[in-house]
């Protein structure tokens, strides 16, 4: 088990694609520092189940998409919708993104010393 801090969430991608054993990892659990929006996204497109453990959630923002019915007890939490024209705009990059990480090309931590001397 290894804590981590906001700032070392994309770490937890290297865990899960560079842990250099038999291991196949479908689902993958964090405390609150390994977790940022960026790898929970990431996270989907790499085919990880993610389910962070988040402190204080009351204190965080939730986004949804236009239309869906909002749970009473939820309300509270819900800052607004998701831009999915932003997500649409990118999907191509955002793809790129996901498949260049996926075959190491793009290392999401600092582990660029260790694949090819990039």
């Amino acid at each position: 088990m290894i804590a981590a801090t906001a700032s070392e969430a994309p770490h937890v991608l290297d865990g899960l694609l560079y842990h250099e054993s038999s291991l196949v990892i479908h689902e993958h659990y964090t405390d609150t520092g390994g977790f940022s929006d960026h790898v929970f996204g990431i996270c989907h497109l790499l085919g990880f189940r993610f389910a962070p453990r988040i402190l204080d959630l009351k204190d965080k923002r939730l986004y949804t998409i236009a239309g869906v019915d909002i749970p009473p007890a939820l309300a509270p939490l819900v800052a607004g919708q998701v831009n999915l024209k932003a997500i649409s705009d990118y999907w191509e990059e955002i793809l790129r993104l996901a498949t260049s990480i996926k075959i190491g090309t793009v290392i999401p931590g600092t582990r660029a010393t260790a694949v090819g001397g990039l």
